[in-house]
């Protein structure tokens, strides 16, 4: 700890704010760093397999672009993974695959939070302000920061933001072309990534900032077109160098076979904000979906209240970007349909909740401006009324929480307890700080403090149930063996959500017995590419990203994990469900199964795995 301290002292404030910021994502995803865990998100079901096989290819000499044992010869350069030759995928190189996963998800996350950084220190903002901001930013994402082609967008947006800034702020033609280069990269990166409903969110909200930036430039024509003529290069050069992946993805799925998903108004309420789910602003949920995550911990919540009181136009800018993003995500809301139903292009992405990517940039922003409001405003008001205002904010977070007390959902309660943790502590270090001469000078670094302690809980607690043993997930499965020499083309059958088996509900039980079904489905042997991770190289398996019309002959044989909330209908499963929705028995899936023989031997299939006997 001394040295540490020595070779911080090395630096100045906002080289210190960095570092810590750094030290914090690794320490989050330390277990993960070592080696020792796994997360079971879509890191396990699809990006880490998939990466898998692209070591397999690089390794051995062979196509990255297309795997032979993936849903009968699919082409893996629209994968949910990314192009294979992503920059950081070449970690693949030197590092086994979930170390790879999780050292460039690192790296992705740490940029994200120095460049959130360094974009409020261009908005004027202190380092404290900066740092708290940054929190709440990968806070607030949690739902994103457990893989790698979603965690690249946590990196993109307040790189994209830094960049726009400085090509407003720079006075040679040289500069500004040098960082609408660099912007260029930034968003071909993120396409490479399969960053895509991000980055097309992205470009709305840079667009409005470009906007705001412009009518503050002098004079405001020039200003505007100088910015816009910028973004709309810096997404042109992106479009050129990510068209490797967004021209296959494109041609062949239309970017995904969940497109056109949300046509019908039955099919929003999986990926929208109930009214309900707003109380997640104020206690971390155990749910693991992401209508569900919004919170950002309890110091934000004080903070974000007061930067309302910030007269600022760049603090009212993104203000208004938090509210319209809220807007959108709201379940029935008229502007998530006409934005996400209507509009082409949009209407191909699981649309609603996920705007909050753009919302909850936009509030850490504003956590900033209320860290900076704070701070200065301790300088100049009497004690007593900061203590009337913290109490009034505070209590109203409260009667929140105690509100919260009555969802019906697992977990609230020790949820609501270690937010109101938090929270006491919080307006503790506040009225400390007013204690103080030097109040002013304090009171950030010990909410700093405060919030850094609440981000790691809240990273854990959200993901307590999905964090495994990493040596558990890389064992082969017992019947792997048998798998392997059968020789034979094998596909996973009437494996489903209505089954309640899923890809990450991995067994806690140590000693189920081999024969044990559980054991046998549970512990992933149906993962896609699961052939390179043990090796069965004659296992089927697909993914969301699948073509829509190999995926139709797979489901109407009985897979299930190619679609999502309206693809039953889509793809016409009947053998899963009658016309009013009701689970079919196991004899009626038989039968239905049973005269679909002819489309196995079709598709070269003569195993199946299932959880059904």
């Amino acid at each position: 700890m001394k040295q540490l301290v020595v070779f911080l002292s090395r630096f100045n404030l906002w080289s210190r704010i960095i570092v810590i910021a750094f030290v914090l994502v690794a320490v989050i995803l330390g277990p993960a760093l070592l080696g020792m865990k796994v997360m079971g998100t879509d890191s396990l079901e699809l990006v880490i397999p998939q990466l898998a096989f692209y070591q397999h290819a690089f390794t051995s000499g062979e196509s990255p672009f297309w795997n032979p044992y993936l849903a009968v010869g699919f082409p893996n350069f629209i994968s949910v993974a990314g192009f294979p030759y992503a920059p950081l995928h070449f970690l693949l190189y030197i590092l086994p695959v979930h170390l790879a996963h999780y050292w460039a998800l690192f790296l992705s996350l740490a940029l994200g939070a120095l460049f959130f950084i360094l974009f409020l220190r261009e908005l004027g903002l202190g380092p404290w302000a900066a740092f708290i901001g940054s929190l709440a930013y990968l806070a607030g994402n949690i739902h994103f920061a457990r893989d790698l082609t979603l965690g690249t967008a946590l990196f993109v947006y307040p790189t994209l933001f830094w960049i726009l800034i400085r090509i407003h702020k720079s006075a040679s033609t040289r500069s500004r072309w040098l960082y609408t280069f660099s912007g260029g990269l930034l968003i071909g990166y993120a396409w490479l990534m399969s960053s895509y409903f991000p980055t097309l969110y992205l470009f709305f909200a840079a667009l409005a900032f470009v906007l705001f930036l412009g009518l503050r430039g002098v004079p405001r024509r020039r200003e505007i077109f100088k910015l816009l003529t910028a973004l709309f290069a810096i997404f042109a050069i992106g479009a050129i160098i990510g068209s490797f992946q967004l021209v296959p993805a494109y041609v062949i799925t239309k970017f995904s076979q969940r497109s056109q998903g949300f046509a019908e108004p039955a099919f929003q309420d999986g990926y929208a904000i109930s009214f309900k789910e707003l109380f997640h602003f104020f206690f971390p949920t155990n749910s693991r979906g992401l209508d569900a995550y919004l919170y950002m911990g309890q110091v934000p919540l004080l903070l974000i209240a007061l930067a309302f009181f910030k007269k600022n136009s760049a603090a009212k800018f993104f203000l208004g970007v938090f509210l319209v993003s809220l807007a959108i995500s709201i379940r029935g809301s008229p502007l998530f349909w006409w934005i996400i139903v209507k509009l082409p292009v949009f209407n191909f992405f699981q649309g609603a909740a996920r705007f909050m990517l753009v919302g909850i940039f936009a509030a850490a922003v504003l956590i900033g401006f209320g860290a900076d409001y704070l701070e200065t405003s301790f300088r100049n008001a009497k004690p007593e009324k900061w203590k009337i205002t913290i109490f009034l904010i505070a209590l109203s977070i409260f009667i929140f929480l105690l509100a919260a007390l009555f969802l019906e959902e697992d977990g609230v309660p020790q949820s609501v307890m270690i937010s109101g943790v938090f929270l006491v502590t919080a307006v503790g270090a506040i009225i400390f700080s007013l204690s103080r001469t030097s109040g002013n000078a304090l009171v950030l670094p010990l909410l700093s403090v405060i919030a850094a302690v609440e981000f790691v809980t809240i990273f854990y607690r959200f993901n307590a149930k999905a964090i495994f043993d990493a040596s558990y997930y890389m064992t082969p499965p017992r019947d792997a063996e048998f798998l392997a020499a059968s020789k034979r083309r094998i596909l996973p059958l009437f494996v489903d959500d209505w089954d309640g088996i899923y890809f990450f509900n991995f067994p806690k039980e140590k000693d189920l017995p081999p024969e044990s079904l559980e054991y046998r489905i549970r512990h992933a042997s149906y993962h896609p590419n699961t052939q390179f991770l043990w090796p069965v190289a004659n296992l089927e398996a697909n993914e969301p990203l699948l073509n829509v019309s190999i995926g139709r002959l797979m489901a109407l044989l009985g897979t299930r994990q190619l679609v999502t909330t309206g693809g039953e209908d889509k793809l016409n499963k009947i053998y899963l469900v009658d016309k009013d929705g009701v689970d079919l028995s196991s004899k009626e899936k038989y039968q239905k199964f049973k005269e679909r023989l002819p489309l196995a031997d079709f598709l070269g299939i003569r195993y199946f795995l299932s959880s059904i006997h």
